[in-house]
């Protein structure tokens, strides 16, 4: 378990609230999670920013999981993260953009950071949450979607983890394909 300065990350997400673009602003949240990600145990910075060959696609961060056994050992070697830094919260467009991003890569987990969330009901899962239950019953891909008030919270790498744990329960088990 590695701690979090809490005031390191709440400086982080001022910058990205102050920047002036929004462009700016994807670019903080890049930087806060990388920043983040990159202390959880066996996981390293791979690349941001990447552009495919034919410039049709970008992956925002991308991560290698050396599955640390106190780090993600039940995800894959390769883990993308999108992330959207937006005043609202993501639609089911955007979801399924994110979704073929990782199709494209054969990746089966991905995760999103939507800052103010996405959209639609988790209970009826209407909307972007019946995007993220299609992508689990179409394509066998599970989304983990992180809000920032989440992020807000994390004090420790055992908190992400945990978060994981129970992101990927909620989507593949509560989140029955069948609704």
């Amino acid at each position: 378990m590695v701690a979090f300065s809490q005031p390191q990350i709440r400086a982080l997400l001022a910058e990205a609230d102050a920047a002036a673009s929004s462009y700016d602003k994807g670019k903080k949240l890049e930087e806060l999670v990388i920043h983040v990600f990159g202390r959880l145990p066996g996981i390293e910075f791979y690349k941001s920013n990447v552009v495919n060959l034919p410039q049709s696609e970008e992956v925002d961060v991308a991560f290698f999981n050396n599955k640390a056994a106190k780090g993600l050992p039940f995800l894959e070697y390769l883990l993308l993260v999108e992330c959207k830094n937006w005043s609202v919260p993501v639609g089911a467009n955007h979801i399924r953009e994110f979704v073929t991003k990782l199709e494209h890569r054969a990746c089966a987990n991905g995760v999103l950071i939507a800052a103010n969330g996405i959209t639609g009901n988790p209970q009826d899962r209407s909307a972007a949450h019946d995007a993220v239950r299609m992508a689990l019953a179409v394509k066998h891909i599970r989304l983990i979607v992180i809000t920032r008030a989440e992020i807000e919270t994390w004090a420790d790498t055992s908190e992400i983890v945990t978060l994981f744990k129970r992101k990927l329960c909620e989507v593949t088990v509560d989140g029955s394909i069948f609704v």
